[in-house]
């Protein structure tokens, strides 16, 4: 139901479904301070119920408001067995990904014990709520990108890939930067006292979450074609080699922030892997793409953190320094990805999203007060 409403774009739904979910679980975490004993049994209790719920809150909307969701179930052998072979390559290349990093989990708690794999653990906690917005950005993108290849209009799939993977990068290098730059201080405010390697592992996390925010819009395009099996299979392989290679570099003496660089560097091998085999699945230029979309980006990276880095060393006061690395950070990598990372038609393009939003507020603005 929810890839049901996905796929129709109704995305205001899905926002509102989403905000209402997050605001169930807050109310159950902070719910729990009433009961005496058996926490955790309720607090689990309480999360299948809102699964539940949701599911049938994404049910009424689905069958109320599209036609498709009010036909009964029927079972085609053709499309069960394609969809199957789809799913199960599209697990292999998940699982790949998903045993490559708790395996590392297993590998530092091996090499260097609790404390660094705690730091980790954070790392990844502060990674996975800043790709939340770029995950929300690419739900909107993807049923475009499927829809364009669907109808056989390649060239519009093709601006569809490079406007995705300019916005989904340069949005978390936005939000990214301050971050990175300020991460002992807001460590500091937020842990108090953290384990070692903490800062490092987070700022090397955010930057290989950046690298991969590129190639999001190019798995939903290689998923757009239904052909994946040989691309999981690189792609999955490629992500199983991590493992392997993390071990040898812990083996000879490898710090923890190691085992980051080398997934950075499997990342950017992955990306043009990825890129090579959508030559022949979608036509894609790797030369075209380089130059929409990696050339910009470049710049865009060397440019946008210039100014925060000397108000960082410039200020001496935390509370003073934070605030300021923040704001002004934001409003130059704005001004940076606008003028370096967009081209002409993509600026436009921007203007007129901004000019769309702004025309729909003031309208319901004007029709609440009337």
């Amino acid at each position: 139901y929810t890839a049901m409403i996905i796929a129709y774009e109704r995305m205001e739904i899905f926002a509102y479904a989403s905000i209402a979910e997050a605001v169930i679980k807050l109310g159950i975490a902070m719910s729990l301070g009433l009961f005496v004993a058996n926490r955790l049994e309720i607090y689990s209790l309480f999360m299948l119920l809102t699964v539940v719920v949701m599911w049938f809150i994404w049910r009424g909307f689905s069958r109320r408001n599209f036609a498709v969701g009010k036909q009964p179930m029927k079972l085609y052998k053709g499309t069960i067995k394609e969809m199957t072979s789809f799913a199960s390559w599209n697990m292999f290349g998940t699982l790949a990904s998903s045993a490559s990093v708790h395996g590392i989990n297993i590998l530092i708690n091996i090499f260097f014990g609790a404390r660094v794999n705690t730091a980790r653990a954070i790392a990844y906690q502060v990674t996975n709520t800043v790709t939340q917005f770029t995950t929300n950005l690419n739900m909107a993108v993807n049923p475009q990108i499927t829809q364009s290849y669907a109808s056989g209009n390649l060239s519009y799939m093709h601006s569809l890939i490079y406007w995705g993977c300019k916005i989904s990068y340069c949005l978390l290098m936005i939000i990214s930067i301050p971050l990175i730059i300020e991460m002992p201080t807001i460590l500091t405010w937020w842990l108090g006292d953290y384990p070692p390697f903490t800062v490092i592992l987070c700022q090397l996390a955010l930057i290989d979450a950046m690298l991969f925010a590129i190639s999001s819009p190019l798995i939903t395009s290689s998923l757009a074609t239904g052909r994946i099996k040989i691309y999981q299979i690189v792609v999955g392989g490629l992500y199983l080699l991590l493992l392997p290679i993390v071990f040898i570099v812990l083996k000879l003496g490898g710090s923890p922030q190691s085992t980051l660089v080398v997934s950075i560097i499997i990342n950017l091998i992955t990306l043009f892997a990825r890129l090579y085999m959508l030559r022949s699945m979608i036509q894609i230029s790797i030369r075209s793409y380089s130059y929409k979309v990696l050339v910009p980006l470049f710049f865009t990276s060397i440019i946008a953190p210039i100014l925060p880095v000397i108000i960082h060393l410039n200020i001496g006061n935390d509370i003073l320094r934070v605030i300021s690395v923040g704001i002004i950070s934001v409003l130059w990598s704005v001004v940076v990805v606008y003028y370096v990372g967009l081209n002409r038609s993509e600026r436009a393009k921007v203007i007129e999203v901004f000019r769309h939003y702004v025309s729909s507020k003031l309208n319901l603005k004007q029709s609440n007060n009337a």
